[in-house]
């Protein structure tokens, strides 16, 4: 009897004869399950202006200490806000920001809308009910990344998250490794599909269905050649057809 080969020669002898498939450039929003195959970087700071974390009012932290006063609200930012067009903070004032809005210049700690209450009497102003860091609520610029920063790199899967770095740096275009092709061909006198029902001694063919499964889980391109007999003439030919 022959000796069978281990499982890791035998890949290891697919492997060998198997080529390595040419680059493509894909819509960013198709090469969902590819490899990718260049560099992606950063092509800003993200995030690109220090942004509120939090809906409040962006204040002067030293404004608050030693003692809690009231400040004077001079405006209002939601997020999309120019940042060239915002009016500084000031000591004694604030400003109502949204959460990704831009932090105001002067401005250095953010407090949480629920940290203050209104001034009776005043409506233009605020109470902030306790003090607050320098920094708190706030991201920096560049506190997530760099511009510049390797965000991808060759050979990464390309999965959902990978799809949003490269919507975020603008990438609408990618270069990946072209997907496999695969034949698969069902061998056996007692198989039929399984749409049929199966006659005395056939069975269903299962194992078709799941190698294309498999196939197209794994990023290839899948062909459904059928059914072949055991006829070595046939068999032949299918596979003839399945390798072109």
């Amino acid at each position: 009897m022959a000796e069978m080969l281990p499982v890791e020669r035998a890949l290891a002898i697919v492997l060998e004869a198997t080529p390595i498939l040419p680059l493509e450039s894909v819509p960013a929003g198709e090469a969902l399950g590819r490899y990718l195959q260049e560099t992606v970087q950063a092509d800003h700071d993200y995030p690109e202006f220090d942004k509120s974390l939090m809906d409040g009012y962006a204040v002067i932290a030293a404004d608050l200490k030693p003692r809690l006063r009231p400040l004077r609200v001079i405006q209002e930012i939601p997020a999309g806000t120019d940042p060239a067009r915002l009016r500084p903070v000031v000591p004694g004032t604030a400003a109502r920001i949204m959460t990704g809005a831009p932090v105001p210049p002067g401005g250095d700690a953010v407090v949480m809308v629920e940290e203050t209450e209104p001034v009776p009497g005043d409506p233009q102003s605020i109470r902030p009910k306790r003090a607050v860091e320098p920094g708190v609520n706030i991201s920096r610029r560049g506190a997530d990344v760099r511009s510049g920063d390797v965000l991808l790199e060759i050979g990464d899967s390309i999965g959902p998250g990978e799809i949003g770095v490269l919507a975020s740096c603008g990438r609408t275009r990618v270069q990946v490794g072209r997907r496999p092709r695969l034949a698969v061909l069902a061998t056996g006198d007692e198989l039929v599909e399984s749409s049929q029902d199966p006659a005395p001694g056939r069975i269903r063919n299962s194992n078709g269905p799941v190698l294309m499964a498999l196939a197209r889980g794994a990023g290839a391109s899948e062909r459904y050649l059928g059914i072949a007999p055991d006829e070595a003439t046939i068999l032949r030919r299918r596979i003839e057809e399945g390798l072109e």
